[in-house]
């Protein structure tokens, strides 16, 4: 059932003479040259029940006691459904805060707390009127009605205000009769005279907060002084006023039934209008300025153009407002496949994180010792790719801010820094700064003044700083002072640096970091070991289980059978999901010819196609079969040969980027190795070669194939090379390969 069959929408020019036939677009489109876009007022035809704005009214808040509010506006929403918007008040069986309620003052039955806080909702929220007096007047009214209980008349009052946002009461009581003067209220002024009485906060917070605090009365100033001339050309400018509706449903500006704040309100939306004008009449006064320091007519020229260069680009802006982007709802997927689909993705996350449980007690213990404490410390995560060492970082971030909103824990900032995403390991610097202080510096700026700030112990009221560095190895400099920096900072007197610092090797410190790095890591040292295949059956199956229309699309040995795959080469997640995921890609286009082809009678055996152990074994020849695994195959022995000593470089040394000249004596060395080291020895270094035979052409192969990437620099043997692609890529195209299996 549609608005205009429960509603009718009363205008200041029909009041309730209104055509019961006319609906709200028809009543839109009526009004679209017009200042008035929104009624005034809305009837219920159910019981012929009014509402306007300015109304106090009882809310359905789906409980026995309903909420109460002031109907602020009634307007259009994107869809063209009528909605209102309402300002809050407060029981105190409402406030759920535990610092709040001790610290509330003596509050009686019957009282409301004011509060400036704003909320929309459809009109089925409204249930009736509701009354809301000052503390004398709720008085008088309990003397005069105190045969008959005082809740069952909708009777309230209300003395003081609330900050919700902080869990503040105001200090002083106030008469509710001055504040509020009931229906035909002027909204704006309600607001604003709410928000001068709501406690503010603001004299607590950091100081870069408080400049745009000082910009806002000129901007107040500004609506002011705008003419009403000027309020009809913006309101005459507009040819349809879904543009209104719009801006003032997304951005959250008031709508006011009188025509004169409804005007000043457009004003504001467009108020780049102002400072056109302005800019107009300051060049027009500073010409004759120009004639009086010469008098060439050319002269004259010049300085009447300029203002017209200065004005045309302000003008579109004055008169079209940006549009606000909606994301679109995302639906859900009505077959069990796409469903399937989406739950094994990576990038979904899921409530919670399985099979790593240990892991995340222990980080969760470190950070939560350390916050609470406020004092600075390192803690070391290293593991595999694909372990869930950075999801569970992130979750234990989320539920250690969990703790901050029910005031279990002091609170901090969180940042995190990937090294991936650095084109310089110093830009570590600045994003540290900008997030600990709001202001940008350059990347040697900020070092020395972040060394200063926790140094100093003065600043004892900063917030501790817990510190993401997400893939630590690519933060190794050549003196090593970026990691250096990040370590040795925590350990300062006065410091509240917490460092999580995350890499792929358990060893790195100790074999590339010097000795004065390495001790200022800490004992705190978590490992993530590689997923057994129970762990895997355990993460696919847990992202399985919420499946509707039956959790059995995937059989349990196609889980077992993936999961032992995966386990066996590398223990990835990541790689178990995608081949999973593949696999049902797979299985649904089985499922929709079938579905195309039976009667509604015989869809029960849609059931009978799920994803079994041959898709599995589809889905990862499709991996292994890639142009990169045909690439690899195809590779010259040298070539071969020099991917395997970036694989062994990259494990014994724990860094992705490798000098070439290391990666050569690996070579020497995998292949003295080797089964058929005298052979290949014969072969590749033959003649005393202190390289192996055709490096340049196998180099130049594999760096035209995209499967290395290398540092341009002069000297060939110091330029790093860094291998592009996955281990288990490699493992998977050199196993069945019987000259290079064993070198892997």
């Amino acid at each position: 059932m549609s608005d205009e069959d429960e509603w009718k929408y009363i205008y200041p020019s029909s009041e309730n003479d209104a055509p019961d036939d006319e609906s709200p677009r028809k009543r839109r489109t009526g009004l679209r040259n017009t200042s008035v876009l929104s009624p005034i007022g809305v009837r219920r035809l159910a019981d012929e029940q009014e509402f306007y704005v300015g109304d106090c009214v009882l809310l359905d808040s789906g409980s026995d006691t309903p909420y109460v509010g002031i109907i602020e506006s009634f307007f259009f929403s994107e869809k063209g459904f009528m909605e209102t918007r309402t300002i809050w008040f407060r029981r105190f069986s409402e406030i759920t805060r535990q610092s709040a309620r001790k610290n509330a003052p003596e509050n009686l039955e019957g009282e409301l707390f004011a509060t400036p806080d704003m909320g929309r909702d459809s009109l089925d929220i409204l249930l009736e009127p509701a009354i809301v007096l000052s503390y004398s007047e709720y008085q008088n009214r309990i003397a005069a009605t105190s045969d008959t209980p005082i809740e069952e008349k909708n009777t309230f009052f209300c003395r003081r205000t609330f900050n919700s946002d902080r869990g503040l009461f105001g200090k002083e009581d106030f008469d509710w009769s001055t504040v509020y003067a009931g229906r035909g209220s002027d909204m704006l002024q309600l607001l604003a005279n709410l928000e001068d009485l709501t406690p503010s906060t603001r004299k607590k917070t950091a100081t870069p907060r408080a400049s745009p605090a000082k910009k806002q009365p000129p901007k107040k100033k500004i609506i002011e002084l705008s003419s009403s001339d000027e309020e009809d050309e913006l309101l005459s400018g507009s040819d349809s006023d879904e543009f209104f509706d719009t801006a003032e449903d997304k951005a959250g500006i008031r709508t006011s039934p009188s025509p004169t704040p409804s005007k000043r309100k457009r004003t504001s939306a467009s108020e780049p209008k102002t400072p056109t004008k302005s800019r107009k009449k300051a060049s027009i006064s500073n010409t004759p300025k120009t004639p009086k320091s010469s008098t060439v007519s050319p002269v004259k020229k010049r300085s009447t153009a300029t203002p017209r260069r200065k004005l045309n680009p302000l003008q579109p802006t004055a008169v079209h407002a940006l549009p606000v982007r909606m994301s679109p709802t995302k639906q859900v997927p009505t077959s069990p496949h796409k469903f399937a689909r989406d739950v094994l993705h990576v990038a979904t996350v899921p409530d919670s994180l399985p099979c790593r449980e240990s892991e995340f007690s222990q980080i969760f213990l470190a950070l939560e010792s350390a916050i609470s404490s406020e004092s600075g410390t390192c803690v070391y995560i290293s593991g595999t790719p694909g372990t869930g060492k950075t999801a569970t970082v992130r979750e234990v971030i989320a539920q250690l801010q969990l703790r901050v909103e029910d005031e279990e824990l002091p609170a901090f900032k969180f940042v995190e820094i990937n090294g991936m995403k650095l084109t310089n390991p110093h830009t570590a610097y600045e994003i540290l700064y900008e997030n600990i202080s709001n202001k940008k510096a350059a990347a040697a700026t900020a070092m020395v003044l972040l060394e200063k700030q926790f140094k100093s112990s003065s600043d004892n009221n900063s917030m501790p700083v817990v510190v993401l560095m997400d893939e630590l190895d690519q933060l190794v400099t050549k003196n090593q002072g970026v990691m250096y920096n990040f370590f040795n900072w925590p350990t300062f007197s006065h410091s509240k640096l917490i460092v999580v610092a995350v890499a792929n090797t358990m060893d790195l410190p100790e074999r590339m970091l010097s000795n004065k790095i390495s001790s200022r890591l800490g004992l705190t040292r978590i490992q993530f070991p590689g997923y057994s295949h129970e762990q895997l059956r355990e993460i696919i199956s847990t992202r399985l289980a919420n499946l509707p229309e039956g959790a059995g699309i995937v059989e349990k040995d196609a889980i077992e059978f993936a999961s032992r795959k995966i386990a066996g080469v590398s223990g990835d997640a990541r790689r178990a999901l995608d081949i999973c995921r593949r696999a049902v890609e797979l299985a649904q286009p089985e499922e929709e010819e079938i579905s195309d082809t039976l009667n509604d009678g015989e869809k029960g055996s849609l059931d009978e196609h799920k994803v079994t152990i041959d898709h599995i074994k589809k889905a990862i020849a499709e991996s292994t079969s890639s142009p990169t695994h045909t690439f690899l195959r195809g590779l010259s022995m040298s070539a071969k040969i020099l991917v395997c000593a970036m694989l062994s470089r990259v494990r014994r040394s724990g860094l992705i980027d490798n000098p070439l000249g290391d990666v050569l004596q690996e070579t020497e060395r995998i292949v003295k190795l080797s089964n058929d080291s005298e052979k290949l020895t014969a072969v590749l270094f033959n003649n005393n070669r202190v390289r192996i035979a055709g490096f340049q052409y196998a180099l130049n192969e594999l760096i035209e194939g995209g499967v290395l990437l290398q540092q341009m620099l002069r000297g060939e043997r110091s330029a790093n090379i860094r291998l592009s692609i996955g281990e288990e890529y490699v493992k998977s195209a050199f196993k069945n390969d019987l000259q290079v299996a064993g070198m892997l």
